[in-house]
């Protein structure tokens, strides 16, 4: 979970509201009097460079969560700003604010940009100990990969460093046995099949249905629905753990049983080797239809359903 830093955001606060004021001071003096217009634009400017370079500071000094912390301090710099215009009588400029609260989202994309820039500022001067210290984090937390990651960070500015190199070995070790722990888990499958995701006008995608103990893995396997099912591709999947399946394309995705409240499967009236052999609907969060594709036996599809998600099918 995120955690704000009381010292970034107050530093970071006072670094807006310090340079948004000496800025503004500094303009009114050079240019004097301008159309409103004018006046607006360097409003803006002025805020925004100013929210970015406070957001930047309050990244640098909670690096691990920078782009958060300078969302934080934007908002709430100006939350702040327009209670000292309300509390130093100026409540028109302040109900001019809240009427365009939408700036806030303008001043929060800075925020967040200019909390990034500071992390990797800090990064870049962090020393071998401190990328240690937060592989050590990442590694008591279960999230091996982001150790490693420090690891390798902590390499790179000491390749000689011991205790580096001990703890990237044995974070390798536990990565390797948590991944073959969850490659035994995903092999308990009752089965896999093609379908051909519905659309309206775009070209169908073939996916794979792999049925596991506990989920729906669906990995993108061809192209549009006249191809028939590449039965190489299912079993190269069938061997992969499931996490693995997923990462393989950005269109894969997954169905949890306990989210899938009705699985409909009606068999198609329209004969040949070629057509539809039957239609899935799986209603989770949304519903979605599928062909089965071609080449396959419906009542195989239908069985290895009822085996994986036997109380929530209906067979029409």
């Amino acid at each position: 979970m995120k955690k704000l830093s009381l010292k970034a955001l107050v530093a970071g606060t006072i670094v807006i509201l310090v340079l948004y004021f000496a800025i503004s001071l500094v303009v009114g003096m050079l240019i004097g009097s301008a159309s409103e217009l004018t006046w607006l634009i360097i409003d803006i400017l002025v805020s925004l460079v100013s929210v970015f370079t406070g957001a930047m500071i309050a990244g640098r000094l909670a690096p691990k969560v920078g782009s958060f912390n300078g969302t934080a301090v934007a908002v709430l710099t100006w939350i702040l700003f327009t209670a000292l215009l309300i509390a130093f009588g100026d409540v028109e400029t302040a109900m001019t604010r809240i009427q365009g609260w939408y700036w806030i989202f303008l001043w929060a994309a800075f925020g967040g940009f200019g909390g990034s820039i500071g992390t990797r500022w800090a990064e870049s001067k962090m020393p071998t100990q401190g990328w240690v210290d937060r592989g050590n984090e990442f590694s008591q937390q279960g999230v091996y990969q982001k150790a490693l990651e420090c690891y390798d960070r902590a390499l790179q500015i000491d390749p000689a460093n011991s205790a580096a190199v001990a703890l990237k070995s044995s974070t390798e070790s536990k990565l390797k046995t948590v991944r073959k722990q969850e490659y035994e888990m995903s092999k308990e499958r009752y089965g896999s099949f093609a379908v051909n995701k519905l659309y309206m006008v775009k070209p169908n995608v073939q996916y794979a249905f792999i049925f596991t103990r506990d989920r729906l893995v669906a990995a993108k396997i061809g192209g549009p629905s006249a191809t028939v099912a590449q039965p190489e591709k299912l079993e190269e999947l069938k061997s992969m753990p499931a996490n693995a399946t997923l990462e393989t394309d950005k269109k894969n995705f997954e169905i949890p049983y306990d989210q899938i409240s009705k699985l409909e499967v009606k068999k198609s009236s329209i004969g040949g080797s070629g057509a539809r052999s039957g239609v899935i609907k799986i209603t989770a969060k949304e519903k979605e239809a599928y062909d089965i594709a071609a080449g396959q036996v419906y009542e195989d599809c239908v069985q290895i359903i009822q085996s994986a998600v036997p109380t929530k099918l209906e067979v029409k």
